[in-house]
């Protein structure tokens, strides 16, 4: 539907074009001719607007309707909600820095620890410190789940309610963003045994990596950051498979064991623990 709107508003705008450049010859530049013209090139805008707006509600693309899930910042009174403009400028720099900052190792939009957000229940809430700011559309959203890492450009990036509707066209997968486990005790980040993304083998292999416990090799199932040392570290690993009763990689899909239910589940994803860091 948008193509052929798009082909029939071209056509339509070399056709005025080609009545402009006549100038003054009236037999080809009528008053009636002209405007039915432009109503049939804005009825052709509106198809294409039409269009975008189904496919995006389909895709759930909510950046490209300038909206988007997730919560919005409060002005320090907790009077009203702040906008986008309010917080970056047209390039994307922060514009409010009493507000939000660009974690230099992550390189996430981060609210300050003092600020406050309106959840979709209009209930104020702080925000937590896994959370980050969308750049696109402004609110605010767990970065577990919302995150991955690019390994064209090795950043992270947002994973949902992109502007553009689709993440970047690549080879190489985008991998999930798990945030580095901090201990609740300390404040600090607990000590793991994961092994350092080597880009040479997710670019050759796509995406693998050998497992530090059994040194088989597993597919990378997400990606974490040292957030004191700025090291990028593979996640992967290996398990007891619950229907072969043998030692097999972890996998998106593969079968578990509900840890509460005790039936077997699909694997959705993979976390680590913010005390064992496992």
């Amino acid at each position: 539907m948008f193509n052929s709107a798009l082909r029939e508003a071209v056509r339509l705008v070399e056709v005025l074009t080609e009545k402009m450049a006549c100038g003054g010859n009236r037999a080809m530049w009528s008053k009636p001719d002209y405007q039915r013209l432009l109503a049939q090139i804005d009825a052709a805008s509106n198809r294409m607007s039409s269009a975008v707006i189904k496919e995006s509600h389909r895709l759930k693309a909510w950046g490209v309707l300038g909206d988007g899930t997730g919560a919005h910042l409060m002005n320090k009174d907790k009077t009203r909600l702040l906008t986008k403009e309010e917080l970056l400028d047209s390039d994307g720099f922060v514009r409010a820095p009493d507000t939000i900052y660009m974690d230099p190792t992550t390189g996430l939009l981060t609210p300050n620890p003092d600020c406050v957000m309106l959840l979709v229940n209009h209930c104020p809430m702080p925000v937590s410190r896994d959370q980050f700011l969308h750049p696109e559309t402004g609110k605010v959203l767990p970065v577990a789940g919302n995150v991955g890492y690019d390994p064209v450009s090795s950043k992270l990036i947002s994973a949902v309610d992109s502007a553009s509707g689709e993440l970047c066209k690549s080879e190489v997968p985008i991998f999930p963003y798990v945030p580095y486990p901090i201990s609740p005790r300390t404040g600090l980040p607990v000590k793991t045994n994961l092994p350092s993304l080597q880009p040479d083998r997710v670019f050759k292999l796509g995406g693998l990596m050998l497992d530090p416990a059994t040194e088989i090799e597993v597919p990378v199932l997400g990606v974490t950051i040292h957030p004191q040392t700025g090291q990028k570290l593979s996640l992967g690993g290996t398990y007891m498979n619950p229907l072969t009763g043998t030692v097999m990689p972890l996998e998106i899909g593969g079968p578990m064991i509900e840890p509460e239910g005790g039936k077997i589940v699909p694997i959705l994803g993979v976390s680590l623990d913010n005390n064992t860091g496992k």
